[in-house]
């Protein structure tokens, strides 16, 4: 195999739930075997952790070219604002005996399944709506929030890319032209050629929709727990007002939409972060974690929330959680011992939540 021929990318992206990562992109074509590997490589920024991805596809398929490239790019994107892209770093020594043994013709096919195609000698990729729309939701959101937070309240716009440099330059600037549209942002005329305004500041409808609309949605914590267990909520809405946090209890919440279910759904599709306490009744009555909490927290899950679990370890099997927990931190409490170290530990993980926001959205800000 000829390194010379291998030709790399890096690009910053984001996650849904607004994590800044990298994504570096090697194209290695072996011209023996007439196949390429892609090899893909998503790096937290915050956290340095990497996660691996790979394709095969023979040569004659699609040659490595730049459309071809960016057929890979949005793929990249459609993956990190939709799917499951946490999949753990392997061997990035391909392994081309099993490659070929499991023939070519394979790796190609389960690329079109995922949305593959070939034309003209080269890749195409038509990107999900789901995906285009919640990268223009969390680009709209950080433009305005940017702009909110300048102490003048003007940016340039090489000023507002460069801040929101982990966003695609193109992005950014469509989704400017949206804002203007909506009336929420204008240029800054200086002078008499208009031609020099670019400069942007939020109108003042602008202003009120961030107050009023994405800044709540964005300070809100959504707390799952059973409606006897009075004292998990009262301590976790004092520690949530300490921090200038708002917060959503279900049963303390007037209902919005059609049924109690589709509330609870939206405020968690809305909310920064999940707090979730998941006990049951308890063992003599069967039930030990609450099937409506649990059913609650696999909807967070789904959407790709950050969460802090906690439940009584009293109702814990002995074997453990369930598998379906694993990987999940939980922290415990028991109903014979204070709960002042649980407390405790609620609120530094709190804290460690709110912090690693901060870092990632602001981190010029530390």
């Amino acid at each position: 195999m000829g390194d010379q021929h291998v030709t790399s990318w890096t690009f910053p992206y984001f996650a849904r739930d607004g994590r800044r990562i990298s994504v570096d992109l090697t194209i290695n074509p072996n011209y023996d075997s007439w196949f390429v590997t892609w090899i893909i490589i998503i790096g937290d920024l915050v956290t340095s952790s990497q996660y691996g991805h790979y394709f095969f596809h023979a040569k004659h398929v699609a040659k490595p070219s730049e459309e071809s490239k960016m057929a890979i790019c949005d793929y990249i994107k459609d993956l990190i604002l939709l799917g499951d892209w946490r999949r753990p770093v392997q061997d990035f020594i391909p392994n081309w005996t099993d490659a070929e043994r499991e023939g070519i013709t394979i790796g190609w096919e389960k690329m079109k399944q995922l949305g593959f195609r070939e034309i003209d000698n080269s890749l195409t990729y038509e990107r999900k709506v789901d995906a285009l729309a919640a990268e223009s939701d969390f680009t709209r959101w950080q433009i305005l929030e940017t702009l909110y937070r300048q102490p003048n309240a003007v940016l340039k716009e090489n000023e507002l890319t460069e801040k929101l440099n982990y966003i695609p330059k193109g992005v950014v600037e469509r989704e400017i032209d949206i804002l203007k549209d909506l009336d929420f942002l204008t240029t800054v005329i200086k002078g008499l050629d208009r031609r020099d305004a670019s400069d942007f500041r939020l109108t003042a409808k602008g202003r009120k929709h961030y107050e009023e609309h994405v800044l709540p949605s964005h300070n809100i914590v959504f707390v799952i727990a059973p409606c006897r267990e009075k004292w998990f909520t009262k301590s976790i809405k004092r520690m949530l007002e300490e921090k200038g946090m708002k917060y959503i209890i279900q049963e303390e919440t007037e209902h919005r939409q059609e049924t109690i279910r589709e509330d609870i759904l939206a405020n968690i599709r809305s909310c920064r972060f999940v707090i979730a306490h998941i006990s049951g009744k308890g063992i003599d009555e069967g039930e030990r974690f609450n099937p409506n909490c649990v059913y609650e927290l696999g909807y967070a899950h789904a959407q790709k929330k950050r969460i802090i679990c906690s439940v009584n370890k009293d109702l814990v099997p002995e074997n453990g959680l369930p598998f379906d927990f694993a990987g999940v931190r939980f922290s415990f409490w028991t109903r014979s011992k204070s709960k002042i170290a649980f407390a405790k530990e609620i609120k530094k993980r709190i804290e460690q939540v709110l912090d690693q926001f901060q870092r990632e959205y602001w981190p010029e800000s530390k």
